[in-house]
């Protein structure tokens, strides 16, 4: 396998020496499961980095991006939420700043009055304008790593991890252990 930083090969040690006390125990799949982890948390990291010279964070400009690829769309702070993945109360929190910052506008819906409804204003506009080239570049890098090959595969691979997640709660042999553990 390839080069792990250093905090990982600590974690693949601590796998192996828990694997031995307990044969069962798939540490392969328990290591890909950390290492899958680690990526998305660096990446986080590295967008958060980034959007840092326009104070932004990497939350921040995602829901920006959300309001700004709906553009003429009604977008609603519970469509952040869905798209993001994120607890509508951090959503609440995102949006306000960046109305108080002038990157979003608020305003009821025409549909429904009790729903708020979020444009970007030209502020936002620009502002997504701006370091959009960035975070593109930013993925060109982080991404080039990947053969052709391997980032044909890689939304599959990603994909399939996602149904073992959303499946998992609902298979009855899951389901039995999590509630013999309790």
């Amino acid at each position: 396998m390839s080069a792990l930083p250093d905090c990982l090969q600590d974690f693949r040690a601590r796998v192996a020496q828990t694997g031995a006390r307990h044969p069962d125990m798939p540490t392969d799949l328990v290591m890909l499961s950390r290492l899958f982890a680690y990526v998305y948390m660096r990446l986080e990291a590295a967008y958060d980095t980034l959007m840092a010279r326009w104070e932004l964070t990497a939350w921040s400009w995602f829901s920006l991006m959300v309001v700004y690829s709906r553009q003429g769309e009604e977008v609603t702070p519970s469509d952040i939420s869905r798209v993001l993945f994120l607890a509508r109360a951090n959503v609440t929190r995102l949006t306000d700043d960046l109305v108080r910052r002038g990157f979003l506008h608020r305003e009821p819906s025409t549909q429904d009055r009790r729903v708020l409804r979020l444009s970007l204003t030209p502020a936002g506009a620009a502002l997504i304008n701006e370091t959009m080239p960035h975070a593109w570049e930013m993925h060109r890098a982080v991404w080039s790593a990947l053969s052709v090959e391997q980032l044909a595969g890689a939304e599959a691979v990603f994909c399939a991890i996602l149904q073992g997640i959303e499946g998992w709660p609902d298979r009855p042999d899951s389901i039995a252990a999590v509630k013999e553990s309790a």
